[in-house]
């Protein structure tokens, strides 16, 4: 915080990154638009291109806000959610810096409550939140935050911060220069946090501050992408990675390597569901059925022991 500067009149800088969400941003603008704390600017960076239809339905619905907090940033072309992001960072004025998905939304005291907790814990260069995640109206789920965020809570559970709208950092974090890493299309909000672990520690504070609206619809990845993709996760963190516990460990990999199996199954290329096999099998979570699957197909397999278990 800036010499001199109160909590209450410390500017919070929050990031809304868009793609495709014209009918949900303004909703999650006006979220921050309501914090109980007052001192706020909302900088949307709009990743759809410029003059594209998306866009231009983006553009409208800040407008119709007419707020001045808002500051609109039109991407010139579609790049990616950490190319936005960085956008944002670098656009930002504020002394804490905080990341807002465009179809979620904060709770009133979201970043009050952050604030405050960093001005209390001054070794603390971030806080993440309690989340309540909307998978349908009737199937709400809480991702409480009784412990702080470590490299080991999130390399063992993707889901420990809840959603890129849990990131809420002090400035400093940022004026040394660190950002998103724009060759990452996946984990992208994993590898910012693990980034910044590694300098700093960031606190928790088990209050449901933040809300995640979960599409209902699943995106499988092409498999070949995705692999890749946890590739290069697993290449710069493998300091990291080697730090776990075995027990860790093998959680770890059992939950990289078993749903890369599971999307390899899902396409039917034999090819890559056998890479996949060899990849557990290097890791150590090839299971006994999985000789039979290999043999058989997934599916055969599956059809076979349903088999013995009805003659039983």
């Amino acid at each position: 915080m800036h010499p001199n500067t109160s909590p209450d009149s410390a500017l919070v800088t929050a990031i809304i990154t868009t793609y495709k969400g014209a009918d949900t941003v303004a909703i999650a603008a006006q979220s921050v638009l309501t914090q109980t704390h007052a001192q706020v600017e909302v900088i949307v960076v709009d990743d759809n291109g410029q003059g594209s239809p998306a866009q231009q339905q983006t553009q409208a619905a800040l407008a119709a806000l007419n707020d001045s907090r808002i500051r609109y940033v039109p991407h010139q072309h579609n790049s990616n959610g950490a190319v936005a992001r960085n956008t944002g960072i670098d656009a930002a004025k504020g002394q804490y810096i905080c990341f807002l998905d465009d179809d979620d939304v904060y709770l009133p005291e979201r970043i009050a409550e952050s604030v405050r907790y960093l001005t209390d814990n001054p070794a603390l260069a971030g806080v993440c939140v309690g989340v309540e995640v909307h998978y349908s109206a009737t199937h709400i789920s809480t991702v409480a935050m009784h412990q702080p965020i470590t490299a080991a809570r999130v390399l063992t559970d993707e889901m420990c911060i809840g959603t890129g709208s849990n990131l809420f950092f002090s400035r400093k974090v940022f004026d040394q220069g660190l950002r998103f890493d724009t060759a990452f299309r996946r984990h992208q909000d994993l590898e910012f946090v693990l980034c910044v672990l590694r300098q700093y520690q960031i606190g928790n504070l088990d209050q449901v501050l933040v809300i995640k609206k979960s599409n209902a619809t699943s995106n499988i990845p092409d498999y070949r992408n995705f692999r890749a993709a946890k590739q290069m996760y697993f290449t710069k963190f493998a300091p990291e990675i080697a730090g776990l516990s075995a027990a860790q460990r093998n959680l770890f990999y059992k939950t990289h390597y078993r749903l890369l199996l599971d999307i390899a199954e899902h396409e039917g290329n034999r090819k890559n569901i056998l890479t996949a096999y060899k990849d557990c099998l290097q890791h150590g979570v090839f299971y006994v059925g999985d000789i039979a699957s290999v043999l058989l197909g997934r599916k055969n397999y599956q059809k076979l022991k349903q088999r013995i278990a009805g003659s039983r």
